[in-house]
């Protein structure tokens, strides 16, 4: 799952920099191939392909079937960010500290309301506690960080699940 998860990724972050809006009419037909393309150039054994492909293409196409996923994905954001990548410097002694974040999806609505996305690919409806549970923390950093960049923005975050079509909000 966790290879999977990287392609969900590259591909999410494809859509959301084109626009789900944009996405060209045979997307859908070839997301399979893409995948597998994915899948061999990362190296995965051939033996795993078609359960991880299957993973993606049902995660996507989720995602382009819910509204809050298109929403998303869609590129009528006043601002959006997809995969962004960010440092944070911790400059509480002498010497700083760093920390590198990459953002999965964050976008200002046309409300000003700032719209942190960490997206999560859990199999199974059963482990979404467990997973909520385990990332809420580290949302919840992000979303401080956030803050300071983008002190007038109200800020929404939380996970989105895309096999099952559920977002948790944190904050």
């Amino acid at each position: 799952v966790n290879q999977a998860g990287t392609i969900l990724h590259r591909i999410l972050w494809h859509i959301a920099s084109v626009g789900v809006e944009n996405l060209p009419a045979n997307f859908r037909a070839n997301l399979s191939a893409l995948c597998l393309r994915h899948l061999r150039a990362l190296g995965i054994p051939a033996a795993e392909h078609d359960r991880a492909a299957q993973l993606i293409v049902q995660a996507v196409n989720n995602m382009l079937n819910d509204e809050f996923g298109t929403q998303i994905l869609s590129c009528h954001h006043k601002e959006a960010y997809a995969e962004w990548r960010l440092t944070n410097v911790l400059a509480t002694t002498s010497d700083p500290q760093f920390s590198h974040i990459r953002l999965d999806r964050v976008f200002v609505d046309q409300t000003d309301r700032l719209w942190l996305i960490d997206y999560k690919l859990i199999q199974s409806a059963e482990n979404l506690a467990t997973a909520v549970q385990k990332n809420t923390s580290q949302v919840l950093g992000y979303a401080e960080m956030l803050k300071r960049l983008k002190p007038d923005c109200a800020i929404v975050a939380g996970l989105y699940f895309p096999l099952q079509t559920h977002w948790h909000q944190v904050l």
